[in-house]
């Protein structure tokens, strides 16, 4: 049974996801921080069609349009694509010993990482105990996802390991420096409980540090 999270931390989770997506050049479509808000049509459709390419049941989600990518690495065919009959669905065909196609999805997975990162950055309080329970609770679905895509694509243990680190490390880094992003979604999402795509881009838009250019 899951338990009940405050919303602030399931909106914090929420806005991490969002803005890490936006920093690695994908397209933020929905964030949903309350599962009890009605959705228009067109958001219904997106959730319907996220379906198909995730397991995630949280309490929160947020729906991404991956941007395809090819390995910059001259005679590797690597490269991140999307379902050519429904383009929230992604494809990873990557070459485990390629430095380059780990970058992308060292990328990828940083993004998935972004919603624990996040909470764990702007909502610290309560204690030892209660912050992990509430963790475990809020992350599991991320990190079943993580372990899916990263042993589908390294057999490797060690190498699968070493790219959770650094996918990790880089989430770290995306969230801490945008912490003005990311409080300003999660303000929307407490007063909303759900932002379309192109109002959620605008928000994280408007407050992303000057270094970034989106």
């Amino acid at each position: 049974m899951r338990m009940q999270l405050d919303r602030r931390r399931i909106c914090c989770h929420e806005a991490g996801h969002s803005v890490a997506y936006m920093v690695s050049g994908d397209r933020v479509l929905l964030v949903v921080a309350d599962r009890n808000v009605s959705l228009t049509e067109h958001q219904e459709e997106l959730k319907n069609r996220a379906r198909a390419n995730s397991s995630r049941s949280g309490p929160g989600y947020t729906i991404a349009q991956k941007t395809e990518r090819m390995c910059e690495r001259a005679g590797c065919s690597g490269e991140i694509t999307t379902d050519p009959y429904n383009s929230l669905m992604i494809r990873l065909r990557l070459d485990a010993d390629c430095e380059s196609c780990m970058e992308l999805l060292t990328n990828h997975i940083a993004c998935i990482y972004a919603g624990g990162v996040a909470t764990d950055l702007l909502e610290p309080g309560g204690s030892a105990i209660n912050r992990a329970t509430a963790m475990m609770f809020e992350t599991q679905d991320d990190l079943a996802e993580i372990e899916r895509i990263v042993s589908g694509s390294i057999q490797n243990e060690q190498q699968r390991s070493a790219l959770k680190d650094r996918a990790l490390a880089r989430s770290t880094e995306w969230i801490s420096g945008e912490s003005a992003a990311l409080l300003a979604m999660r303000s929307a999402l407490v007063e909303s409980g759900v932002l379309d795509g192109t109002v959620a881009e605008r928000i994280i838009r408007t407050a992303l540090s000057s270094t970034r250019n989106l």
